[in-house]
């Protein structure tokens, strides 16, 4: 799907500022849909009625600066939409990144499921309450990443490279999506 269609999809069928069925489903709409480009991110959370909480804000999070932009859809869902470029370090290269993290102030079991399912978490991948799954996209299939570190970054540098995080803690259910871009 081209991110303008991702865009036109959550205008068509969230106009009215009402949030999707389920926690999934706007993850879908705003974070996969729109491949965690930031402008189209934006543009899907406004078309679902979605305010932003604040400018954005450049922080330093372990001495790599990013980007981040906080997000409000309704009273129950907040997203931050992340830019971040790493510099190379003596084990590992240069990245570039972005980002798309959600919270729902409600649990959603049903929607961790189905993100688990979206990336092609194995069965008996890591499962639990916080999980963070890397894989490779290859014409919408998804792969794990191989172990070897020297082909982890060649791979990575492909822009093929994604990690979903799946959180079901506490009262609050979180999915992230990040993208590694081309280097």
């Amino acid at each position: 799907m081209t991110r303008g269609l991702a865009v036109l999809t959550a205008l068509l069928c969230c106009a009215s500022g009402a949030q999707a069925g389920t926690l999934f489903d706007t993850f879908k709409t705003i974070c996969i849909d729109t491949g965690t480009d930031p402008v189209a991110v934006i543009k899907a959370i406004e078309a679902m009625g979605g305010k932003p909480l604040g400018p954005a804000v450049r922080t330093d999070m372990y001495d790599t600066p990013a980007l981040d932009q906080p997000w409000s859809i309704g009273k129950t869902l907040d997203v931050f939409v992340t830019e971040q470029k790493d510099p190379p370090t003596p084990s590992s290269p240069a990245d570039s990144l972005t980002a798309c993290t959600m919270t729902s102030l409600a649990r959603d079991a049903q929607s961790h499921a189905l993100a688990r399912r979206w990336a092609g978490i194995p069965s008996d991948g890591p499962a639990g309450m916080n999980e963070l799954y890397i894989f490779e996209d290859r014409d919408g299939k998804h792969f794990s990443m191989p172990k070897d570190r020297a082909a982890f970054y060649k791979l990575q540098a492909t822009g093929h490279t994604w990690t979903l995080m799946n959180n079901e803690g506490g009262s609050a259910s979180t999915l992230a999506l990040t993208h590694y871009l081309a280097q």
